[in-house]
Protein backbone atom coordinates (compact mmCIF):
# COMPACT_ATOMS: atom_id res chain seq x y z
CA UNK A 1 0.00 0.00 0.00
CA UNK A 2 1.31 3.67 -0.82
CA UNK A 3 2.34 5.41 1.98
CA UNK A 4 1.09 9.38 2.51
CA UNK A 5 4.30 10.69 2.18
CA UNK A 6 4.98 7.98 -1.46
CA UNK A 7 1.48 9.57 -2.40
CA UNK A 8 2.65 13.36 -1.71
CA UNK A 9 6.29 12.52 -3.71
CA UNK A 10 3.83 10.74 -6.83
CA UNK A 11 1.58 13.87 -6.74
CA UNK A 12 4.27 16.32 -6.60
CA UNK A 13 5.93 14.38 -9.89
CA UNK A 14 3.38 14.88 -11.79
CA UNK A 15 2.76 18.17 -11.48
CA UNK A 16 6.49 18.46 -12.14
CA UNK A 17 6.14 16.68 -15.83
CA UNK A 18 3.09 18.81 -16.34
CA UNK A 19 5.26 22.05 -16.02
CA UNK A 20 8.11 20.50 -17.98
CA UNK A 21 5.33 19.15 -20.81
CA UNK A 22 3.77 22.65 -20.58
CA UNK A 23 6.75 24.27 -21.49
CA UNK A 24 7.63 22.21 -24.38
CA UNK A 25 3.70 21.80 -25.96
CA UNK A 26 3.45 25.72 -25.38
CA UNK A 27 7.12 26.45 -27.01
CA UNK A 28 6.24 23.99 -29.99
CA UNK A 29 2.68 25.28 -30.64
CA UNK A 30 4.75 28.50 -30.74
CA UNK A 31 6.39 27.64 -33.96
CA UNK A 32 3.96 25.39 -35.46
CA UNK A 33 0.67 27.97 -34.86
CA UNK A 34 -0.22 29.57 -38.29
CA UNK A 35 0.73 33.19 -38.45
CA UNK A 36 -2.55 34.37 -40.81
CA UNK A 37 -4.90 32.85 -38.61
CA UNK A 38 -4.67 34.65 -34.64
CA UNK A 39 -7.66 32.32 -33.67
CA UNK A 40 -6.31 29.43 -34.49
CA UNK A 41 -2.86 30.01 -32.92
CA UNK A 42 -4.24 31.41 -29.84
CA UNK A 43 -6.45 28.04 -29.33
CA UNK A 44 -3.21 25.86 -30.05
CA UNK A 45 -1.88 27.95 -27.31
CA UNK A 46 -4.31 27.47 -24.85
CA UNK A 47 -4.73 23.69 -25.47
CA UNK A 48 -0.88 23.22 -25.59
CA UNK A 49 -0.82 24.94 -22.11
CA UNK A 50 -3.92 22.72 -20.70
CA UNK A 51 -3.74 19.70 -21.60
CA UNK A 52 -0.50 18.58 -20.05
CA UNK A 53 -1.75 20.70 -16.95
CA UNK A 54 -5.21 18.43 -17.09
CA UNK A 55 -3.14 15.00 -17.93
CA UNK A 56 -1.01 15.95 -14.62
CA UNK A 57 -4.01 16.71 -12.98
CA UNK A 58 -5.56 13.56 -13.88
CA UNK A 59 -2.67 11.59 -12.77
CA UNK A 60 -1.43 12.92 -10.08
CA UNK A 61 -5.29 11.95 -8.64
CA UNK A 62 -5.79 9.08 -9.96
CA UNK A 63 -7.56 6.78 -7.77
CA UNK A 64 -9.65 9.39 -5.96
CA UNK A 65 -13.18 9.93 -6.28
CA UNK A 66 -14.58 12.78 -7.95
CA UNK A 67 -15.49 14.08 -4.18
CA UNK A 68 -12.30 13.39 -2.89
CA UNK A 69 -10.55 15.21 -5.90
CA UNK A 70 -12.70 18.39 -4.96
CA UNK A 71 -11.75 18.16 -1.30
CA UNK A 72 -8.24 17.71 -1.73
CA UNK A 73 -7.71 20.64 -4.50
CA UNK A 74 -10.50 23.13 -2.29
CA UNK A 75 -12.64 23.34 -5.16
CA UNK A 76 -14.82 25.46 -2.62
CA UNK A 77 -16.66 29.05 -3.02
CA UNK A 78 -17.99 30.79 -0.16
CA UNK A 79 -20.17 34.16 -0.21
CA UNK A 80 -16.52 36.31 1.29
CA UNK A 81 -14.76 34.42 -1.25
CA UNK A 82 -16.19 36.54 -4.13
CA UNK A 83 -15.44 39.76 -1.81
CA UNK A 84 -11.83 38.59 -1.09
CA UNK A 85 -11.06 37.60 -4.91
CA UNK A 86 -12.87 41.16 -6.39
CA UNK A 87 -10.13 42.88 -3.74
CA UNK A 88 -7.29 40.07 -5.11
CA UNK A 89 -7.99 41.54 -8.67
CA UNK A 90 -8.37 44.95 -8.19
CA UNK A 91 -5.22 45.43 -5.97
CA UNK A 92 -2.95 43.11 -8.69
CA UNK A 93 -4.61 44.55 -11.67
CA UNK A 94 -3.60 47.66 -10.21
CA UNK A 95 0.15 46.71 -9.26
CA UNK A 96 0.25 45.11 -12.50
CA UNK A 97 -0.46 48.33 -14.65
CA UNK A 98 2.29 50.55 -12.27
CA UNK A 99 5.04 48.61 -12.79
CA UNK A 100 3.93 48.06 -16.85
CA UNK A 101 4.01 52.32 -16.50
CA UNK A 102 7.42 51.50 -14.78
CA UNK A 103 8.94 49.32 -16.73
CA UNK A 104 7.80 50.05 -19.72
CA UNK A 105 6.12 53.11 -20.28
CA UNK A 106 2.92 51.92 -20.78
CA UNK A 107 -0.14 50.04 -19.23
CA UNK A 108 0.58 46.97 -21.82
CA UNK A 109 -2.90 47.41 -21.82
CA UNK A 110 -3.73 48.85 -25.59
CA UNK A 111 -6.46 47.34 -27.35
CA UNK A 112 -5.72 44.43 -29.49
CA UNK A 113 -6.78 44.37 -33.04
CA UNK A 114 -7.31 40.01 -33.10
CA UNK A 115 -10.07 40.20 -30.85
CA UNK A 116 -12.14 42.27 -33.23
CA UNK A 117 -14.66 44.68 -32.12
CA UNK A 118 -17.64 42.34 -33.88
CA UNK A 119 -17.71 39.46 -31.65
CA UNK A 120 -17.76 36.23 -33.74
CA UNK A 121 -17.73 32.19 -31.97
CA UNK A 122 -14.00 32.07 -32.44
CA UNK A 123 -13.75 35.27 -31.05
CA UNK A 124 -15.65 34.64 -27.87
CA UNK A 125 -13.58 31.32 -27.36
CA UNK A 126 -10.10 32.72 -28.06
CA UNK A 127 -10.87 36.24 -26.18
CA UNK A 128 -12.92 35.61 -23.80
CA UNK A 129 -14.25 32.50 -22.79
CA UNK A 130 -10.61 30.86 -22.68
CA UNK A 131 -8.64 33.08 -20.52
CA UNK A 132 -11.93 34.63 -18.19
CA UNK A 133 -13.04 31.41 -17.64
CA UNK A 134 -11.35 27.90 -18.44
CA UNK A 135 -7.41 29.15 -18.18
CA UNK A 136 -8.23 30.82 -14.88
CA UNK A 137 -9.75 28.09 -13.14
CA UNK A 138 -7.69 24.97 -14.69
CA UNK A 139 -4.52 27.11 -13.09
CA UNK A 140 -5.89 27.66 -9.56
CA UNK A 141 -6.85 23.74 -9.67
CA UNK A 142 -3.25 22.82 -11.25
CA UNK A 143 -1.21 25.27 -9.22
CA UNK A 144 -2.97 26.49 -6.09
CA UNK A 145 -4.82 23.04 -5.90
CA UNK A 146 -2.31 20.55 -6.72
CA UNK A 147 1.24 22.07 -5.81
CA UNK A 148 0.94 24.31 -3.71
CA UNK A 149 -1.29 21.89 -1.08
CA UNK A 150 1.07 19.36 -1.54
CA UNK A 151 3.96 21.68 -1.55
CA UNK A 152 2.67 22.48 1.93
CA UNK A 153 1.85 18.52 3.17
CA UNK A 154 5.65 17.63 1.76
CA UNK A 155 7.71 20.26 3.26
CA UNK A 156 9.48 19.99 6.57
CA UNK A 157 9.90 23.47 8.66
CA UNK A 158 9.29 24.08 11.93
CA UNK A 159 5.68 25.12 11.36
CA UNK A 160 2.42 25.31 9.77
CA UNK A 161 3.43 28.67 8.58
CA UNK A 162 6.95 28.42 7.45
CA UNK A 163 5.46 25.48 5.51
CA UNK A 164 2.60 27.63 3.76
CA UNK A 165 4.97 30.39 3.21
CA UNK A 166 7.56 28.19 1.60
CA UNK A 167 4.57 26.69 -0.69
CA UNK A 168 2.89 29.79 -1.95
CA UNK A 169 6.61 31.62 -2.92
CA UNK A 170 7.50 28.22 -4.69
CA UNK A 171 4.08 27.76 -6.57
CA UNK A 172 4.68 31.54 -7.74
CA UNK A 173 7.89 31.70 -8.79
CA UNK A 174 6.59 28.21 -10.88
CA UNK A 175 3.59 30.41 -11.90
CA UNK A 176 5.54 33.33 -12.67
CA UNK A 177 8.18 31.22 -14.45
CA UNK A 178 5.80 29.63 -16.75
CA UNK A 179 3.76 32.94 -17.97
CA UNK A 180 7.23 34.52 -18.81
CA UNK A 181 8.86 31.55 -20.82
CA UNK A 182 5.50 31.28 -22.80
CA UNK A 183 4.17 34.95 -23.49
CA UNK A 184 7.69 37.17 -22.91
CA UNK A 185 9.17 38.58 -26.02
CA UNK A 186 11.74 40.78 -25.35
CA UNK A 187 13.49 41.81 -21.35
CA UNK A 188 11.48 44.04 -20.51
CA UNK A 189 8.27 42.45 -21.13
CA UNK A 190 9.94 39.73 -19.42
CA UNK A 191 10.37 42.01 -15.87
CA UNK A 192 6.68 43.26 -16.17
CA UNK A 193 5.13 39.99 -16.69
CA UNK A 194 7.41 38.47 -14.10
CA UNK A 195 6.59 40.87 -11.62
CA UNK A 196 3.00 41.00 -12.16
CA UNK A 197 2.41 37.14 -12.52
CA UNK A 198 4.15 37.04 -9.20
CA UNK A 199 2.52 39.33 -7.20
CA UNK A 200 -0.71 38.19 -8.21
CA UNK A 201 0.34 34.54 -7.47
CA UNK A 202 1.35 35.08 -3.93
CA UNK A 203 -1.97 36.81 -3.55
CA UNK A 204 -4.07 34.18 -4.76
CA UNK A 205 -1.75 31.49 -2.66
CA UNK A 206 -2.24 33.69 0.47
CA UNK A 207 -5.91 33.44 -0.01
CA UNK A 208 -5.70 29.97 -0.47
CA UNK A 209 -3.87 28.81 2.10
CA UNK A 210 -5.45 31.01 4.67
CA UNK A 211 -9.18 29.45 3.58
CA UNK A 212 -8.04 25.99 2.99
CA UNK A 213 -10.23 26.46 -0.04
CA UNK A 214 -9.78 28.19 -3.44
CA UNK A 215 -12.56 30.52 -4.01
CA UNK A 216 -11.02 33.45 -3.59
CA UNK A 217 -8.11 32.31 -5.93
CA UNK A 218 -10.47 31.06 -8.45
CA UNK A 219 -12.71 34.52 -8.46
CA UNK A 220 -9.81 36.35 -8.26
CA UNK A 221 -7.99 35.43 -11.28
CA UNK A 222 -11.14 35.21 -13.51
CA UNK A 223 -11.52 38.70 -12.50
CA UNK A 224 -7.86 39.53 -12.56
CA UNK A 225 -8.09 37.95 -16.85
CA UNK A 226 -11.83 39.81 -17.09
CA UNK A 227 -10.21 42.89 -16.48
CA UNK A 228 -7.62 42.73 -19.14
CA UNK A 229 -9.88 41.19 -21.31
CA UNK A 230 -12.11 43.94 -21.17
CA UNK A 231 -9.22 46.99 -20.86
CA UNK A 232 -7.69 45.61 -24.05
CA UNK A 233 -11.19 45.08 -26.35
CA UNK A 234 -11.17 47.22 -29.73
CA UNK A 235 -14.11 50.23 -29.09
Amino acid sequence: METIAALRVRRLTWAGLGIVATLACGLAAENWAPRDNPHVSGLLAYLAAWLPMLAALTLAMKGNSFRQIVSYLGIRVHAMDIFWGLGLACAARAADGYLQILLTGSTGLESQPTLGAVVSGSTLVTGVVAPVIIAPLLEEFFFRGLIQRTLTELLRPRSAFARATVAVVVTSLVFAAIHVLLLARTPTELAALAAGTFIFSVGAGIAAAATSRLGAAMVGHVVFNGLGVWLTWPV
